[in-house]
């Protein structure tokens, strides 16, 4: 497990993911007891998945997570890629999004009496941002004349852009 650690550790992965690896791979390695990893096939990690992650009816991200884990975890100890003969990933959900009528956003927005509330609204919903990517937002970060709000270090250390919609920039206006 330390090698494994410290792979993750040279490659930059997020604290927080190097932490979860370590305990899925701990939990699966713990479910093994005296098996060597490298001794089982794509069927058998296939059917740990299922029986300790599908049957108990954790999420299809939760079940990616696991595949990504064992995934690197046998790539970096074993020198072996799992998961080409069989395939260990759930099928993707492809779900419409829940998106709000005029009406409803009218009605959201009739509740706000504080213009900074308001205008928090209008970025999150329009520009699709998290919360956290709004807090960390500064005034250099809108760029009316281009109609875009650059996002910096977001989730992934990734920066983006998102469009600024008229409404937004208006209500922001007003708050400033």
């Amino acid at each position: 497990m330390n090698k494994f650690k410290d792979f993750m550790i040279r490659r930059r992965y997020s604290p927080r993911t190097i932490e979860v690896y370590i305990s899925l791979v701990g939990s699966y390695l713990s479910v093994l007891k005296s098996r060597n990893p490298d001794d089982l096939t794509d069927e058998d990690i296939g059917r740990y998945i299922t029986k300790f992650y599908v049957k108990v009816g954790h999420s299809r991200s939760y079940q990616n997570q696991v595949v990504n884990a064992l995934k690197l975890f046998y790539r970096v100890e074993f020198n072996r890629e799992i998961g080409v003969d069989v395939s260990l990933r759930p099928k993707r959900e492809h779900k419409l999004p829940n998106v709000l009528s005029q009406r409803e956003v009218q009605a959201i927005l009739s509740y706000f009496t504080n213009s900074k509330h308001k205008s928090i609204f209008y970025l999150i919903y329009s520009g699709g941002l998290r919360i956290s990517e709004v807090t960390s937002l500064k005034l250099t970060d809108i760029d009316s004349t281009r109609g875009v709000i650059r996002i910096r270090a977001s989730k992934g250390a990734k920066d983006r852009e998102v469009p600024l919609s008229q409404k937004a920039l208006e209500q922001l206006r007003l708050y400033s």
